[in-house]
């Protein structure tokens, strides 16, 4: 059976933080073992037992130089293996944003009228109240980004005048007719923001 000693522990961890990896074992930290990241051997419980008693945990020193004289650790390994929260995605928001919004407006228009309105100069309607935030209108969404400072400094909405907002309903000719004219608006816009010339056919 193949024995790793310490030097080769030290080039396996070496390895490891080489090609980007966090290794992390029992360590000593505050009097106790638990597990954390570590850069090197010299990071390991060498020397290092533990006492344990109903309702308490200590260390003691042992009288040999063991990297992994203890019972157990303070901890489980439970925080690293299922941690309470975990990073998935990150974004940054660009000074300026387009928000192209999937509800139908009714502004009086004729049906299949596209419009553009920088939704941070208009004067929304009041916010009405939601269970959730997945039940927010566009007023409460706008509404709830002022409140938490998310906001940009530029913020856009990209809509089609209704025919009808009746549950069900499909899209009315006129609405069908526009979606492309929308569609390029939101590119349009974005192209601007982004100091693009603007597409041609």
């Amino acid at each position: 059976m193949p024995v790793v000693d310490v030097d080769g522990l030290q080039v396996l961890l070496d390895q490891l933080h080489g090609r980007g990896y966090t290794v992390v074992a029992p360590t000593v930290r505050d009097g106790v073992v638990i597990h954390a990241a570590i850069e090197s051997v010299a990071d390991l419980p060498r020397g290092v037992g533990d006492s344990q008693h109903p309702g308490s945990y200590g260390i003691v020193h042992r009288d040999d130089e063991l990297l992994f004289g203890y019972a157990a650790c303070a901890q489980s390994w439970k925080p690293w293996l299922f941690p309470a929260e975990q990073l998935m995605w990150r974004a940054q928001v660009p000074s300026e944003l387009v928000y192209a919004c999937e509800e139908a407006l009714r502004s009086g228009e004729p049906a299949g009228t596209v419009q553009m309105h920088d939704l941070l100069s208009l004067s929304l309607p009041p916010v009405r109240s939601a269970a959730s935030s997945h039940a927010l209108d566009l007023a409460g969404t706008v509404e709830l980004g002022l409140a938490l400072g998310q906001l940009p400094r530029r913020l856009l909405l990209v809509g089609v005048e209704a025919a009808t907002v009746a549950v069900g309903a499909d899209l009315s000719p006129a609405v069908r007719a526009a979606v492309d004219e929308a569609v390029q608006a939101v590119v349009g816009a974005f192209r601007r923001m982004r100091g693009a010339p603007p597409a041609t056919e």
